[in-house]
């Protein structure tokens, strides 16, 4: 697969953060779909973020931003030859603390809960989500951590 620029990655990945239904990708999916859009990746293994959207299955733990981005590192890292992987392993642990850390300045915390403070287990707090505008919250940090994360991915390619 060709690699997309950075504006079509954004929009396309956004446009399926958007989406209703089964086509939807959670916070955590669309970290990794737009990691491998840039990245020129199956974007079949957005998949495997699945579960981690809602802090990992709706429990309002560690945002799934934050969780998809470290698979997104993790990706743009699989394709590194043998002899860089302990460097690159080392820096990519020192790109996702120093993204984690100004993703908690910017923000305020890490969990789910507290960033959309809803309780997405309960149908009360699905609802709240919904009405609050949370969502759009999301989708800004969501936005903004896709900045960060292609000027990562970028120099690690």
């Amino acid at each position: 697969m060709t690699s997309l620029p950075y504006p079509a990655a954004l929009n396309k990945a956004l446009a399926g953060f958007q989406e209703s239904g089964p086509t939807h990708h959670n916070c955590a999916q669309t970290m990794i779909f737009f990691a491998a859009l840039r990245l020129g990746s199956p974007v079949e293994v957005t998949q495997i973020a699945r579960y981690l959207g809602g802090g990992i299955v709706r429990q309002g733990l560690t945002c799934g931003v934050l969780t998809g981005t470290a698979l997104a590192l993790a990706l743009g890292g699989s394709q590194l030859e043998s002899d860089e992987d302990a460097a690159r392993t080392t820096s990519g642990q020192q790109d996702l603390q120093s993204l984690i850390s100004d993703f908690v300045t910017e923000f305020g915390a890490s969990d789910c809960a507290t960033l959309t403070g809803c309780n997405l287990l309960t149908a009360e707090g699905a609802e709240k989500f919904r009405e609050s505008g949370a969502g759009q919250r999301c989708e800004a940090m969501v936005r903004w951590m896709m900045e960060r994360l292609d000027q990562v991915l970028q120099k690690r390619v």
